[in-house]
């Protein structure tokens, strides 16, 4: 051998990179590098192994070893030299990444110098770095934090084995742990709980990554710092999840059936991406609590009754609940976004709502507790009681108005009907007052006449003749008979008014209930030679409570009567139409004045005169007959002319 071929194996033998001659596709030659970087014990064994050997059946680009080894020869027997990356085999089957160097030998055969350069450290770091980039994409992308861990899981998993994964989070307020990413191989997720002196908890105090394996468990059992929590793995791996305000949790990987799967590298490479993942999960915390505030508050601004909106400086909507929009009569918030309340309503009250803005944003003067009104499309006009108050900025300048406003529409109703009921309450006990002091006046007059005549018959008995004494007997007959009528009058109008009448509406044969009443009234018309008529031959059933209609009609019948002269006449007919029932009681008597017909309804007015034989009234007849007829829903009223009778008629809903 002379000096160049002995410099050049020598070169060859000690090169730092694995270099090896393959000739016919089989290793002829390789140096002590070459020996190492694939863990074979001499060159004869290496030589003796097949290149094929050496690679896994497919590349991580998907192609089949053998395939593409052959293309990369190829392309080096032509171009005379090809560089390119290639995964590995060592002895013991691990596979690690190489840079390779294909080199033509111009010796007339299929020989190359092929040059192995480890990167098994740069793949590691590129990997490295596109693990960080994908977490960065994740937390850009990931919305939820269950996702997002299961994200950076499954980029970690890339790098290192991490088939079993959890991230424990711990809870300042309730000091327990809570597991928002838990997957395992026969562990179930828990809930929060206390991990006591759990490996976990043993890194989370610590505030540093370790790698505990069954030797370091033993003795950190054996002092008392650890005990066996879930099940035992005999790898494990824990990284404190830092964030410049403390340590948010853990980050754990294990292995259950190996030893030694985790490597001081491992560690450094958790560790470096522990404290990103820490903010990433602080920052996601801070934005789902913030979520689900915004959602809470969404929920409950949507279904307050009041309308709650939010305007800009310019009195532009950027918020409207649901109340506001179904008081403005709109369906969705995009309607009125951006929108002042006169380009929403476009009228007097628009601009007025509008106007009212800017005044509060311009002076900064909050308005409470204000009436408003307007008129919906139906016409129909609503009340409004509305607050608006600036909101200012941290530099105290207003950048626009919160407001609230309540229907009150209902309220104003109610409060307009208890002034009216206040004063129709008033105009009642008045009319009621006067009532009571004509009945007093009637009640006492028949009294005193009572009283009167029957002193006198027991001072003067002995002294009266007969027939003085009859004629006063009399007179205190007809005052008690009168007192009488007008206190049983008395005692029906008031169970009217107290509700104590039932009243019970039925189909009731309308001219029988004519028929009885002029038949019981028959001896009264009879003494003054009254004939009284029915015109109706058809038969009618209206519904009305029979009790009620027989007191209306006694009373026109007796009054009838009572003010028709000797020898005439008394008519009742029925008439019939699509809506009621009318009968009228129609006399040829005396007839009332024309300032009096007004008044012979009235509570408050007492228009009781003799009658054509001096028979005595109440002023409460028909004062029932019209509670009476009111109470079916029907109306009476009277037509008549001093001197040409009278006509009286009360109307039944058909």
């Amino acid at each position: 051998m002379n000096f160049e071929e002995g410099y050049f194996r020598f070169l060859f033998e000690n090169f730092a990179d694995a270099n090896l001659i393959i000739a016919d596709d089989k290793f002829v030659e390789c140096n002590k590098s070459c020996l190492t970087l694939l863990k074979y014990n001499s060159t004869e064994e290496l030589l003796q192994t097949h290149p094929s050997e050496l690679s896994p059946e497919y590349q991580p680009d998907g192609r089949k070893s053998y395939e593409k080894a052959e293309e990369m020869m190829n392309i080096a027997m032509e171009k005379g030299s090809h560089r390119f990356e290639w995964v590995h085999k060592k002895a013991d089957g691990e596979l690690f990444h190489v840079e390779v160097l294909l080199t033509r030998v111009d010796l007339g055969k299929r020989i190359v110098h092929t040059v192995w350069r480890d990167i098994t450290v740069r793949k590691k770091i590129e990997l490295e770095k596109l693990v960080l980039s994908e977490i960065g994409h994740s937390v850009s992308t990931t919305d939820n934090l269950e996702e997002l861990l299961q994200s950076i899981h499954k980029s970690i998993s890339k790098v290192l084995y991490a088939e079993n994964c959890f991230f424990a989070l711990f809870d300042k307020d309730t000091n327990l742990f809570s597991f928002p990413y838990f997957i395992d191989k026969f562990d179930e997720p828990p809930g929060p709980l206390d991990l006591g002196k759990s490996c976990t908890s043993y890194v989370f105090n610590a505030g540093r990554s370790m790698i505990i394996d069954k030797k370091y468990f033993d003795q950190l059992s054996e002092m008392g710092e650890v005990e066996l929590v879930g099940s035992n793995s005999p790898s494990w791996i824990g990284v404190p999840l830092k964030t410049p305000a403390g340590i948010l949790g853990v980050m754990v990987m294990q292995h259950y059936e190996e030893t030694d799967i985790y490597t001081e590298d491992d560690l450094r490479f958790l560790d470096s991406i522990g404290s990103q993942i820490a903010s990433v999960i602080q920052r996601k915390k801070a934005e789902d609590r913030t979520k689900q505030e915004r959602i809470l508050l969404q929920t409950l601004i949507n279904n307050l009754p009041q309308t709650v909106y939010i305007k800009d400086e310019k009195a532009r909507k950027l918020l409207a609940n649901k109340a506001d929009l179904k008081a403005m009569g709109k369906e969705n918030e995009t309607e009125v976004i951006g929108k002042t309340d006169l380009e929403i309503f476009g009228d007097i009250d628009g601009e007025h709502g509008y106007q009212e803005d800017m005044r509060v944003i311009t002076s900064g003067e909050a308005l409470i507790n204000h009436e408003s009104s307007f008129i919906d499309k139906k016409g129909k006009q609503h009340w409004r009681l509305v607050s608006k108050v600036p909101l200012h900025d941290e530099t105290g300048k207003i950048f626009g108005i919160v407001g609230l406003g309540q229907d009150i529409t209902e309220l104003k109703n109610e409060q307009d009907k208890l002034i009216e009921n206040e004063r129709r309450l008033k105009e009642l006990n008045a009319t009621k007052d006067k009532f009571f002091s004509i009945v007093a006046h009637d009640l006492k007059n028949p009294f005193s006449s009572i009283i009167g005549f029957s002193d006198l018959l027991i001072t003067n008995f002995r002294a009266y003749e007969s027939s003085k004494t009859e004629y006063y007997l009399k007179i205190i007959s007809d005052s008690a008979k009168q007192s009488l009528s007008l206190l049983e009058n008395l005692l029906v109008w008031s169970r009217a008014q107290t509700g104590r009448i039932e009243f019970k509406p039925e189909p009731t044969d309308l001219i029988k209930c004519i028929s009885d009443n002029i038949n019981m009234v028959a001896g009264q018309a009879q003494k003054k030679n009254i004939k009284i008529s029915l015109l109706s031959s058809d038969e009618i059933r209206p519904v009305f409570d029979k009790n009620m209609i027989d007191t209306v009609l006694r009373n026109l019948l007796s009054n009838a009567i009572k003010f028709t002269p000797q020898d005439g006449s008394i008519t009742i007919s029925t008439s019939l139409d699509d809506h009621d029932v009318q009968v009228s009681v129609t006399d040829t008597g005396v007839g009332i004045d024309e300032k009096n017909l007004d008044k012979l309804f009235r509570i408050d007015s007492n228009v009781s005169t003799r009658g054509t034989a001096d028979e005595a009234g109440t002023g409460l007849g028909l004062i029932l007959c019209k509670e009476f007829v009111e109470k079916h829903g029907g109306r009476i009223w009277v037509e008549s002319e001093k001197g040409h009778g009278s006509r009286f008629v009360f109307s039944l809903p058909k």
